[in-house]
């Protein structure tokens, strides 16, 4: 999918609590789709964190259509999910992610969302399983995935795990902060 490619915006940082989780700056962003239409609408909301219901329609409107590519429906499935889960509406999220990682199944930032939904849902094991999948299928960003996959690891009680993959993500990112700021709470010994 090489069209496709991780843009960055985002939502939610610490996910401790899925209030934490909708707070900061981490890693929940929208998948480039080129050309005109709503496709290109719905990535240009998701980019400018507008999530209002015209957005999502846009959206959906584009989905309706057989004229997307698969890697377009794919991308679009990704941006409406980020839109959905910028409401809170992880389980529609949810549901965005599976259908475009079905589509397109070696396309790593799907999984990554999947798995970043699965966390905001409190589906912490099968988050790690989904999240360890997709650092495999090496996506755009990693540190997202490491991230995610930290606080759904120090969910589950694994805080070596976690503290792992917070200082794995801030290697991969050193001038974003959420990983770091994680890192703080954790004493070495």
């Amino acid at each position: 999918m090489k069209r496709a490619l991780l843009a960055g915006a985002v939502i939610a940082a610490s996910v401790f609590t899925a209030a934490n989780a909708m707070a900061a700056d981490t890693g929940i962003g929208p998948i480039v789709v080129y050309g005109r239409g709503p496709a290109q609408d719905c990535y240009v909301a998701a980019i400018s964190d507008r999530h209002d219901r015209g957005s999502l329609a846009v959206c959906s409107l584009a989905l309706n259509h057989d004229f997307l590519t698969r890697e377009d429906r794919t991308a679009t499935l990704v941006n409406r999910g980020v839109l959905l889960m910028r409401r809170g509406l992880d389980e529609r999220a949810l549901s965005d992610f599976e259908y475009a990682a079905s589509l397109s199944p070696d396309f790593g930032e799907a999984q990554v969302m999947r798995g970043i939904a699965l966390v905001q849902l409190g589906r912490y094991r099968e988050a790690v399983d989904t999240l360890t999948h997709a650092i495999a299928m090496n996506p755009d960003r990693p540190e997202r995935a490491y991230f995610y996959r930290a606080a759904a690891y120090e969910e589950v009680g694994n805080a070596s795990a976690a503290y792992a993959d917070y200082r794995r993500a801030a290697d991969l990112a050193p001038n974003w902060g959420p990983p770091r700021t994680e890192l703080t709470r954790f004493v070495v010994q």
